[in-house]
């Protein structure tokens, strides 16, 4: 940011008319280099969090010219939030992205999610984690991350909108939520086993909110849907519940 103005501000303002006449920054590499082919077994949020990694390092080489005097990225002073957000929701098999430009003061500037108005990012996705501070704050724009008690509309705007989408949603799965720890509890279970990674995920989020104390796996979805599953899903569940110790027990009932 730059007196109030975000980065994109400054450079409209230099060409006047929109036409950028000279760059206000300059870097030493030209062009982004792609991340390098991802690791098969790495999970979607890992390879996506490694993306944003190699793009911070090359946004370091970057330099800017007056009147830009205060530079703010929230995926490096924000990481610890904004890596509890991407872990969280980043679980691939999506299908749609929803892509936004410049965090908003009051948002992502100060937790680290995209349109992250503070009250949807802790009250409604239960986003934790510790917030910094850039090198150089400008004083009408101070961090005070999940803290902060000022509302971004926009933010505010946008997940309220999904939030009353998903409520209904919402509400089904906390009450299948608290009966999965119920039942666990009450049968004695030590291990549960997801039968594909919505189930594992679910129950494993469920489980250690409640602070129920059970080892939680998962095998593979036997759906005709699931390409896996069609090269040979039992072989693949054989092998993971032998890994597991489990399958000894089922031979012997």
């Amino acid at each position: 940011m730059s007196d109030d103005k975000t980065v994109n501000d400054t450079v409209e303002l230099a060409g006047g008319d929109g036409e950028i006449k000279e760059p206000l920054c300059e870097s030493e590499q030209q062009g982004f280099k792609p991340a390098t082919t991802p690791e098969v077994n790495k999970t979607p949020s890992s390879r996506f969090l490694q993306v944003e990694l190699e793009l911070n390092a090359h946004l370091r080489g970057l330099t800017f010219r007056e009147p830009v005097r205060y530079i703010y990225n929230p995926l490096e002073y924000a990481w610890d939030t904004h890596r509890c957000y991407v872990e969280k929701f980043c679980l691939g098999g999506q299908k749609i992205l929803f892509l936004g430009m410049n965090p908003g003061p009051f948002g992502m500037a100060q937790t680290g999610v995209p349109f992250g108005e503070v009250r949807s990012v802790v009250d409604w996705m239960k986003i934790t984690g510790e917030v910094g501070h850039p090198d150089d704050e400008h004083p009408k724009r101070r961090i005070t991350g999940l803290a902060c008690t000022q509302k971004e509309v926009s933010g505010a705007r946008f997940w309220g909108f999904f939030r009353k989408l998903c409520g209904e949603r919402e509400a089904l799965l906390a009450l299948c939520d608290t009966a999965l720890c119920q039942a666990v509890e009450a049968l004695g279970f030590t291990m549960v086993i997801g039968v594909g990674k919505v189930a594992e995920q679910r129950a494993r989020r469920a489980l250690s909110a409640a602070g129920v104390n059970v080892q939680v796996e998962g095998i593979l979805h036997p759906s005709p849907r699931n390409p896996l599953a069609n090269k040979g899903w039992e072989d693949v569940a054989k092998a993971k519940l032998a890994e597991l110790g489990v399958l000894s027990m089922l031979s012997n009932m």
